[in-house]
């Protein structure tokens, strides 16, 4: 009996040889924590998707005590040269830290750190953001302005203080931490909205003398002396946090934002540490990073009072705390904006599926793990290739507008029309062509909760309508549309072979923008 019905389940004992029915009861199906489609639902936000193991656990333990439980998982990515793209792909199907991953990943994309020179050399910022996933948001910036890959892009390392007036440390380090990484350029009410002067116009939340004064406070940095060769390259270790010379460091006091004095005498930790304290107590960082969490979890498009709601909690974790990021994580995913389509699905809610996210759901529906790197290579086909991104915008902008619209979806500004046609022939070549010779997993999954225990694979007496019953529960957490289903029935019904019926049928599941668009 599918893990989706509830209510009773009549068990019938029958003569094997006869038919001849011997007895039947009806038995109560044992209750669990959340019924099975609103634990499908939750691991599109908690997790990688449809996952047939994540969601019964989900089902069973509930959703507060499911991320409770992820809280406490460890990072999976080692330092190694073999954690390749293949490692990190295989731990967001088969490891217990997928939280820590989703929320990783969600960082990556507005802190991008740039593998220049080889892809390897983003290894060590991938297995930072994990680490901190679940920190302070302090430490989220701390270590984003020692990363090399992160500094370089921004070329951080070597700017040295000045003696000269005219002449500015590099500004763009500086200037980018606070546009991008915290605050953003204009100041924000606790709800995300614009706040506004007399005039109507929009508050900057910095100005060039800032800029100038943050940089000075940045002076002094630069690579350190390579003592890992796996990490090595173009004679710089990509594994190693900037080191700081201080006979480089502008040793001057500053003020930033006009208000904050930074003492003259500090040292370049010093003055990192005071620059980020300022930047994460400045008004706007709190609703900026709040909502480019939500929009990374839940929603592009959260509404200004579920902004207003996980912006209280950045600042206030209920024990005096600012800046918690395992606070701010399970407020996103319990609130209850989040957990409205739990029962009422809207069209307009939720999220697309970007490069990534899509190729790791597609492996989840089908439980595709342990494959070689071609696999990992499918998002940067698809326009987001992990850890290189297009710019040291990331891959994406936050605002971004679907054109023509007014509706506001990051990942909608890598959906070209080439890339829709590409979703296509990724999704079909894990069906098939990665394994030609045996069952796509996610048959594996639909096996497992079938209706007779005696199915497998060359001998599938499963009825089309009970595979898409499972489709529509595992992947559509019970959502997936009547007209959908007849495409599925109509195209399907006239192949006879088994398997073939099963893999046309997921891949239009699968291919459908109502499963790339997360509801």
């Amino acid at each position: 009996m599918p893990p989706w019905q509830t209510g009773f389940v009549t068990v019938s004992l029958v003569n094997d040889q006869t038919g001849a029915l011997y007895a039947s009861t009806r038995v109560p199906i044992a209750p669990t924590a959340v019924p099975f489609d609103v634990a499908a639902r939750f691991a599109n936000q908690a997790a990688f998707g449809p996952n047939l193991r994540v969601i019964q656990h989900i089902q069973s333990v509930g959703l507060s005590s499911f991320v409770d439980e992820q809280l406490t998982q460890p990072p999976v990515t080692p330092l190694q040269t073999w954690a390749t793209l293949r490692f990190l792909f295989n731990n967001a199907v088969d490891s217990n830290s997928l939280l820590r991953l989703r929320v990783a990943f969600g960082l990556a994309t507005f802190i991008p750190g740039e593998a220049r020179y080889d892809y390897r050399s983003g290894i060590p910022w991938e297995a930072t953001l994990e680490a901190d996933a679940f920190a302070n948001y302090r430490k989220v910036l701390v270590d984003a302005l020692a990363d090399p890959n992160v500094a370089s892009s921004l070329n951080l390392p070597g700017s040295v203080a000045s003696t000269d007036p005219n002449v500015h440390p590099n500004q763009n380090f500086g200037r980018e931490l606070m546009q991008q990484f915290s605050m953003g350029s204009n100041l924000l009410n606790d709800d995300g909205t614009l706040a506004l002067d007399a005039n109507g116009n929009p508050i900057p939340n910095y100005d060039e003398t800032t800029v100038d004064e943050v940089s000075r406070m940045l002076t002094g940095w630069n690579y350190a002396n390579p003592v890992n060769p796996d990490f090595t390259f173009d004679g710089k270790d990509w594994s190693q946090p900037l080191v700081a010379n201080e006979s480089a460091h502008d040793t001057g006091a500053k003020t930033l934002f006009g208000s904050v004095h930074i003492p003259a005498g500090q040292t370049a930790g010093q003055d990192r540490t005071s620059l980020v304290d300022a930047i994460v107590n400045q008004p706007s960082t709190a609703p900026f990073v709040s909502r480019l969490l939500i929009q990374r979890l839940v929603k592009s498009s959260p509404t200004p009072e579920y902004v207003k709601r996980i912006t209280a909690v950045f600042k206030d974790n209920g024990q005096g705390v600012s800046g918690d990021l395992a606070a701010v994580v399970k407020a996103i995913l319990l609130d209850p904006e989040a957990r409205e389509g739990d029962t009422k699905p809207r069209s307009d809610d939720g999220m697309l599926q970007d490069p990534l996210l899509f190729q790791l759901f597609v492996q989840n529906a089908i439980h595709l793990s342990n494959t070689d790197d071609q696999v990992a290579y499918i998002p940067r086909d698809l326009g987001e290739e992990v850890w290189m991104p297009g710019s040291v915008f990331g891959y994406f902008r936050p605002g971004f507008l679907i054109p023509g619209t007014q509706i506001n979806s990051p990942e909608f500004q890598v959906l070209t029309d080439p890339q829709v046609v590409g979703r296509s022939g990724a999704l079909m070549w894990l069906l098939t062509l990665y394994n030609p010779n045996g069952p796509p997993e996610l048959e594996t999954q639909l096996t497992a909760v079938n209706y007779d225990p005696a199915v497998r694979h060359g001998q599938d007496e499963r009825t089309l309508p009970e595979l898409i019953d499972a489709l529509n529960h595992i992947v559509y957490h019970g959502t997936m549309p009547q007209y959908e289903q007849d495409a599925i029935t109509a195209y399907c019904s006239s192949i006879q072979d088994p398997h073939q019926r099963f893999i046309a049928a997921a891949f239009i599941a699968l291919n459908s923008d109502n499963f790339s668009v997360m509801h």
